[in-house]
This record gives structure tokens, sequence and C-alpha cells, in this order.
């Protein structure tokens, strides 16, 4: 038995002057290019396919116009538009965990997703260092020392999404930035500060929920990290037990059901 968890496992990319994400076309062709049902055979089928921060069983979810997929004849079109191709390559540096907690198999998707990205025109090295490590980069940002001295334009950390905080607010506010939080790309829009204000101003739930998805439609029609895939919580159940529904989280004990 499994269900989807709040959890997933993407990429932030920079947005700092210079770096090649600052391109749009860029950053929807690098979601185009991953096959992410291949992520989950990967996976053994522990894993579900990332549209979003969030599932779109989440009232966060909205409706974004952008739709995260796998089209790689759409992505090498996107790619040609900004000058890229696979004999011309957009070449770039992303820092990524060895392993460790909430990352999966970390090494065998990112090779997997580096293949993938190959195959239309971006070619990208990896910085492989120990989680703790990659956190610190996270927290310093994409202008951080680590960053800054790897060279590096993206960083691979999986998380919770399970409350707007930490879904959502942390990433997309403008004070965000390091040190006050990890808005690692530097990313800065006066409407989505805006739209967090509001929903961190009220006390309606439904209201909330309402900001949070437009927060997050802007977040993927904007392609603003690479999405791949979130965790689902397997967990073994006697052949006896019927009804019996999968929690979200993994926070919960490991009673035998019976």
């Amino acid at each position: 038995m499994e269900n989807i968890t709040p959890h997933v496992w993407n990429y932030h990319l920079s947005l700092l002057e210079g770096s090649p994400w600052r391109d749009i076309r860029l950053r929807q062709a690098a979601n185009l290019a991953i096959d992410r049902n291949g992520v989950v055979a990967l996976m053994n089928g522990l894993a579900k396919p990332a549209v979003g921060v969030v599932d779109p069983s989440s009232p966060w979810f909205g409706n974004p116009s952008f739709k995260i997929r796998h089209d790689p004849a759409e992505a090498r079109r996107l790619l040609s538009a900004a000058g890229f191709t696979p004999r011309n390559p957009l070449r770039t540096k992303f820092i990524v965990a060895t392993g460790g907690s909430g990352q999966m198999l970390s090494m065998p998707i990112n090779e997997f997703i580096q293949q993938s990205w190959r195959e239309v025109g971006i070619e990208v090295e990896f910085v492989p260092v120990e989680l703790e490590v990659l956190y610190t980069c996270w927290r310093q940002g994409a202008a951080g020392e680590l960053a800054r001295n790897n060279n590096v334009t993206a960083n691979n950390v999986a998380y919770v999404t399970s409350d707007p905080l930490y879904a959502l607010v942390r990433f997309f506010h403008s004070n965000q930035i390091a040190p006050t939080g990890v808005n690692w790309s530097h990313y800065r829009d006066a409407e989505m500060d805006r739209l967090i204000d509001t929903a961190l101003n009220t006390f309606d739930a439904a209201e909330v929920d309402r900001l949070m998805a437009k927060v997050h439609e802007k977040a993927v029609n904007e392609a603003l990290l690479v999405f791949v895939v979130h965790d689902t919580n397997p967990r073994a159940l006697g052949r006896n037990v019927r009804g019996y529904t999968q929690a979200q989280h993994w926070f919960q004990d490991l009673t035998t059901l019976s």
C-alpha cells in the first residue's frame, strides 16, 4: 500500500546575472526533457512524476498553463530558439548530493536525468558532495561561496512540502534570499511577494489555499524549478486488511495492521 507524500525531488536554478536559467525557454526545456516515468521505474515504482512543487491533489496546486511533461521535441525546439543543440549544447554545472536523507537514489537519478538532458542539448557536469555540504550551499544561496567557487547554476535538494512555508514561501518570496531563507535562486517578483504577503496576513484558511494556488501556478508557469518526482511511502499490510488508506506522510508509527 502506498500514497503520495508531501516531498519533492527537484532542482533549484540560479537566476543571478550570467546564469543561463534566466531564459525561461531553457528552464522549460530542462523540464520537458525529463522522462519522469523512467525515473519512477528506476525507483521500482516507489515514486510519482512531479508536475509541480506539490501534487495535483493539493489545494495549493492551482491550474498552471505550462504543463510539466516529457516532450523532448519541444525541449529541442526551445533550446534551438535559444541557440543550443545537441552538437552545440548548453554547458553548465550542478551541485548534487552523493546520497542521504530524502535524496532517494541520488546519483542514479541524477545520471538518468543527465542523459535525458544530453539528448536534447543540455550538458550538465555534476559536482557531487556530501549531503550536509549540499545543505550548506542551499542555505548560502546561488551567490554563496560554495556555488561561486564551484561555478554551479543549480542545486539539487529534496524536501518536505507539507505546509505553505515549506512548500512555497521560503523559495519564492524575495525576503527569503540568503541569509534569511532558502530562496536559492535569488528569485524576485513583486506580484509573487504580494500574493505571499496577503496569504501570510489572513486567517481564512480557504483564502490562504486560493492564494497559495496562485503562487504555485506562477512558479510552474515560469518553470522556476526543474520538477522531477514525489516520494510515495509504501507500507506492507496483512492480506486480510481492508479499507485502509495510507497517510500522506511518513510521520507515523510502524504499528502492525491486522
